[in-house]
C-alpha cells in the first residue's frame, strides 16, 4: 500500500515501497557525505564584498563602458567556474545570484566613481 513514483520508478513502472525510501534517506543522513551545505552569512556577505570590491577597482581602472559585453561574459564565466568548483570539491553551494549582482553594481559604481571624485576634487 505504501508505494511512491520516484525518479527511478521509470526502470519498470512499479512504485517503491516507503519503508525503502526512508532507509535510502537515513542511510544517506548517517553516512554524512552526500549533504549539500550552503555558505554561511558571515563568509557569503565577505565574498560578496570582496567581489564587489574587486569589480570597483576594475571599474575604476579599466574603462568597464567600453568593454561591457566583455567585461559582463567574463564575470559570468569566472563565477559560474567558482560555483562548478565549490560544488565539485566541497559539495558547497555559494550565492551566485548575489555574486553576480556585487559583480555588476561592483563595475557600475566602479566606472562613475572616477567622474564624481573628479567633480569634487578628490582626484587630480
Amino acid at each position: 500500500m505504501d508505494g511512491h513514483i520516484t525518479p527511478l520508478s521509470i526502470r519498470d513502472g512499479r512504485p517503491i515501497p516507503g519503508v525503502y525510501i526512508h532507509a535510502q534517506a537515513l542511510a544517506q543522513k548517517l553516512d554524512g557525505t552526500r549533504d549539500i551545505r550552503t555558505l554561511p552569512p558571515l563568509w557569503t556577505l565577505a565574498a560578496v564584498f570582496i567581489v564587489a570590491f574587486i569589480c570597483f577597482q576594475l571599474g575604476r581602472s579599466w574603462n568597464v563602458r567600453r568593454y561591457e559585453k566583455t567585461f559582463q561574459f567574463i564575470g559570468l564565466i569566472i563565477l559560474g567556474l567558482i560555483s562548478l568548483g565549490a560544488f565539485w570539491l566541497f559539495r558547497l553551494t555559494i550565492p551566485s545570484g548575489a555574486m553576480t549582482f556585487a559583480w555588476l553594481i561592483g563595475a557600475i559604481a566602479g566606472h562613475y566613481s572616477s567622474a564624481i571624485f573628479r567633480r569634487l576634487g578628490l582626484q587630480g
